[in-house]
């Protein structure tokens, strides 16, 4: 029998037993834990080690494969005696090019990279690769180092380094060597690889296991859109070397030869041209002779038409006027060149139609199946790249806003535009470009419509088309202010029709041209001498191409 006494000291001992049993569970849980976070900060410190001496190996290497004077080096990597890196055959880099409108490939790179890898625990890796360092988690893949790759203005410099040897399981100590440097772009004596580059399109391409930090590096450095290939393990670029473009001759240039320019008063209005300066005021009328009015045929003038600037014909041209009309400036003789932007709008069409290269989902404005979105009157679209598929069309009170202020903005209109009544208003004349391009044939301003800008600042807006598109401006109250660039061909469709006191302020190069009926065209001069291509593309632009392979040949030292 138990006496009460004897219970409670039972009770004592087994409470005390409980509680050490409870202190060497949690013991071991902590330990447990302990060891475990202690792991995983030893094989981080172990891949940061790791990140700076595969950076370390990048600079060496750089200097052996790019340096004059350097040709061999012997690197210490400083790795554990259970750590080891091999260069392996991965990776893949692909720069060509084709001309804008499409046609044959001209390849300027197709070289295999080589790898200086480092293998972490589980998913973990670290690779020398192309002249840059690239980490790979089950997160995804992340760059330590850029590679050797220049973009500045408009040039684009690529010093490639390559590297091939017999490493495989090496603790880190390796012998660099230069054994090749073959330039690619440009070549002595071979037009297809000459500077300066014109009316190109230019393309690469790196197929890696680090694809994916490889192209966020290439919009970084580069500024454009990366498309993403996962079944193959690649990114791809584009960039643009635009087309020498002759610079804008004027407030209207009418290049269909073959029929004259026709100008004519009608209704008690007489059409008119003349000129002001965005970069001074905003228009006004002043008749003060300034700027120049070059067409590509006759000018033939009746009904008490003017033109306020001097006025230039081709050789064996000439101007007619009657009827009390009057050039008030001087005659002379000039060609006409303009750019043919057909395969550029082509160009932005096929590019800005899908929808990885536009920014249709970042904006309310416009559907999912893209088109403006019909519950609005008013839509606004920010900086960016834009696709329409179809006409654009602005009734009386809808207006579509273009926030020119954070960058360019570039719109494809997939078929006619016509503002009946309508606005496209850009909202910064301080800003960047805005820049639209419509495929259609058809381009009509009327009842009120057409387009404004803060101070008539017309560099800001540029409406391009191909060859053969019908402008009709026409009704008081409706002016575009801006610029309509559609140089017409030799078949001689185009047609430029400005009548019953419609108004452009800013410049027209279309077709053949009529103006009547107290039409009138304000040259802003603001546009002496603008490359009519210059900006406003969605890809970065080049002029000057340097390509390199320098070749670095690594082995156990």
């Amino acid at each position: 029998m138990l006496l009460d006494g004897d219970r409670r000291a039972q009770s004592n001992v087994i409470g005390i037993i409980l509680i050490i049993g409870l202190a060497l569970s949690t013991s071991v849980v902590v330990v447990a834990l302990g060891g475990s976070s202690i792991s995983q900060y030893q094989e981080e410190a172990q891949l940061r080690s790791a990140e700076h001496a595969l950076s370390e190996l990048d600079s060496k290497l750089s200097l052996v494969a790019l340096s004059e004077g350097i040709s061999s080096r012997s690197i210490d990597l400083g790795l554990t005696n259970d750590e080891s890196v091999s260069v392996e055959d991965a990776g893949h880099l692909e720069i060509w090019m084709t001309p804008s409108g499409g046609g044959p490939r001209t390849d300027i790179v197709d070289q295999d990279l080589g790898t200086i890898r480092y293998d972490g625990p589980g998913e973990e890796s670290i690779a020398y690769q192309g002249g840059g360092v690239w980490r790979r988690s089950a997160g995804g893949t992340t760059m330590v180092s850029p590679p050797e790759m220049h973009y500045r203005g408009r040039t684009l410099t690529v010093p490639l380094v390559t590297v091939d040897g017999a490493v495989g399981g090496s603790n880190g100590r390796i012998t660099a060597e230069k054994t090749g440097q073959t330039p690619k772009f440009p070549i002595t004596g071979d037009p297809d690889r000459s500077n300066a580059v014109q009316d190109k399109q230019i393309f690469m391409k790196v197929q890696s296991d680090y694809y994916r930090a490889w192209g966020q590096f290439f919009g970084t450095r580069l500024g454009g859109t990366v498309n993403y290939y996962q079944s193959n393990r690649t990114a791809r670029m584009k960039l643009v070397a635009p087309a020498n473009a002759p610079p804008l001759q004027g407030g209207l240039v009418s290049t269909h030869a073959g029929s004259q320019i026709e100008m004519k008063g009608g209704g008690g209005s007489a059409a008119f041209i003349d000129t002001y300066d965005s970069d001074s005021a905003p228009y006004s009328f002043t008749g003060t002779v300034a700027g120049t009015v070059s067409l590509s045929n006759d000018l033939w003038m009746r009904g008490g038409t003017e033109v306020y600037a001097d006025v230039t014909v081709p050789p064996g041209y000439s101007t007619d006027t009657k009827g009390g009309s009057d050039i008030k400036g001087s005659v002379g003789t000039n060609d006409v060149d303009v750019s043919d932007v057909g395969p550029l709008v082509n160009d932005q069409q096929s590019t800005l139609s899908q929808d990885a290269n536009n920014d249709n989902d970042a904006t309310s404005a416009i559907t999912s199946s893209d088109q403006l979105d019909p519950g609005q009157t008013t839509w606004t679209l920010t900086n960016g790249n834009y696709y329409i598929d179809g006409d654009l069309t602005l009734a009386g009170g809808e207006t579509l806003v273009i926030d020119n202020s954070g960058g360019e903005v570039n719109l494809v209109v997939d078929g006619d535009v016509a503002l009946n009544g309508g606005q496209i208003e850009v909202a910064d004349g301080s800003g960047s470009k805005v820049s639209i391009y419509m495929t259609g044939n058809t381009l009509d301003i009327d009842s009120g419509g057409g387009s404004v800008i803060p101070g008539d600042k017309s560099p800001k807006l540029w409406l391009y088309a191909g060859p053969g598109l019908l402008i009709d401006i026409r009704n008081s109250g409706t002016e575009f202010v801006g610029v309509i660039y559609a140089p017409d061909d030799s078949l001689g469709n185009g047609n430029v029709n400005i009548q019953a006191q419609g108004q452009v302020s800013g410049a027209v190069v279309g077709g053949s041209t009529t103006l009547r009926s107290g039409a009138s065209i304000h040259y802003d001069r603001a546009l002496d001498g603008v490359d009519p291509l210059a900006g406003g593309s969605p890809f970065p632009e080049l002029t000057y191409l340097h390509v390199t392979v320098n070749e670095v040949e690594v082995d156990e030292a």
